[in-house]
């Protein structure tokens, strides 16, 4: 995800003309990053390639003009394309090291200079026009590959045609009859302004690529994380903040099926807020709804585990799912959460049960054995809520988890006291 400052600076980037666009120092890192996984690729697939291409020239240049290079021109032809050989091995051999293609923008350019300087030298020393023309279109393309293909900056690649250039007088000094000089020293110039004028559009649309690859990732980060909370939404009840109906039975299921395989205990927490509907007749909805709110940060305060799921069952009912846990441990939880309502002290002068809000837990636990649903655990959860709210409400009572098939909501459950 890109800051908002930096997300503002990259539209604007990818707003402007291609020569005008520079990627932002804080994705540099990225840009790089992703310029050497270009070369390692470029490396993997594309060494064997350029040997196969150099082996075909020498073979194709030997094919057509063996009966022209002769004496010392096939002697300058062979030691220039056996060096150069050794080079373009050497530049395969590195580029398969993750080190050097970390460091490749440093000593590709050195490579491709030689290679040149070889080249033009061979070039210029050679007598025979069409051999000596040959080798100066090698240099040539060798110019294009080196601009475009390796996928150098330019600057580097124009510098290391740049330093090549010396091999020109090198080869006046040296060699001493170069007849073809002024016409191959405006070739190579022309061609490598040519192709450095390329190299600089293209990297420049790299640029522009790479800003819009960034905004797209952003935007997909963005959507994924619009999602997830959407996610969250749905699985949410949107008074309390708790899990919701929906959540709740997700997570009995799961939970149920873990506790099944494992042979672990599972318990269940049903509670209901005592004489709700008179609270809401006597205080109004708005105070109703705090109410449900307040006994939810007090269930929400209760999960602490991974796995426990407070959620709101319904209306004024709520829920706590607590995995590993057995019947007695529930209950410890059932007696604190009675504890903490009791010390909220929201007073309910219509109650008939006490002068404040108070809740009636019923609690079901126990270990889930085959051919039984997770339904089982609610049944036998919500009769013990029906026998607590009978016993005289604002208390808790328990039972264990009834693994019989067979039981309906109706056989376990006598009425519903509200």
């Amino acid at each position: 995800m890109l800051a908002p400052s930096l997300k503002a600076a990259v539209d604007s980037l990818a707003s402007r003309s291609p020569w005008f666009i520079t990627i932002p120092p804080p994705l540099q890192p990225v840009y790089q990053s992703r310029k050497r996984a270009h070369f390692a690729r470029l490396a993997r697939y594309g060494s064997p390639l350029l040997v196969l291409l150099y082996i075909a020239i020498n073979i194709l240049t030997w094919l057509l003009y063996r009966n022209d290079i002769t004496g010392t021109d096939l002697r300058l032809w062979m030691a220039g394309d056996s060096i150069i050989g050794a080079l373009i091995l050497a530049g395969v051999t590195l580029a398969q090291f993750r080190r050097w293609q970390a460091a490749y923008t440093r000593w590709v350019p050195v490579l491709l200079s030689l290679i040149l300087m070889t080249k033009i030298v061979c070039a210029l020393g050679i007598q025979h026009a069409a051999v000596a023309h040959n080798d100066i279109y090698i240099a040539l393309v060798i110019v294009a590959i080196g601009s475009l293909t390796l996928g150098l900056p330019t600057r580097y690649s124009l510098g290391a045609s740049l330093i090549a250039m010396i091999s020109f007088p090198l080869a006046a000094l040296f060699i001493g009859s170069t007849p073809y000089f002024l016409e191959f020293l405006g070739y190579y110039i022309g061609v490598m302004l040519i192709f450095s004028a390329i190299s600089s559009l293209t990297e420049h649309q790299d640029h522009i690529n790479f800003l819009q690859s960034i905004l797209l990732e952003h935007e997909s980060c963005e959507v994924q994380r619009l999602n997830e909370e959407l996610a969250a939404l749905a699985r949410r009840d949107g008074l309390t903040g708790l899990a919701n109906r929906r959540a709740f039975d997700e997570s009995l299921r799961m939970e149920w099926d873990r506790a099944h395989r494992e042979h672990t205990p599972l318990a269940l927490l049903m509670l209901d807020v005592d004489h709700f509907k008179r609270y809401n007749d006597t205080y109004g909805h708005p105070a109703g709804d705090s109410c449900l709110t307040r006994i939810g940060a007090v269930l929400a305060s209760v999960v602490r585990r991974p796995g426990d799921l407070a959620a709101r069952y319904g209306g004024e009912e709520f829920a706590l799912l607590l995995p590993g846990t057995d019947l007695n441990g529930a209950e410890e939880v059932a007696q604190r959460l009675l504890q903490q309502i009791d010390a909220l002290a929201l007073p309910h002068s219509t109650s008939v049960t006490a002068a404040h809000v108070t809740i009636s837990i019923g609690i079901a636990a126990g270990t889930p054995q085959e051919d039984v649903s997770e339904q089982t655990l609610v049944d036998t959860a919500d009769a013990a809520l029906y026998q607590a709210k009978h016993e005289g409400r604002h208390r808790h009572a328990a039972s264990p988890l009834d693994n019989s098939a067979g039981h309906s909501t109706e056989d376990i459950l006598p009425g519903r006291m509200h």
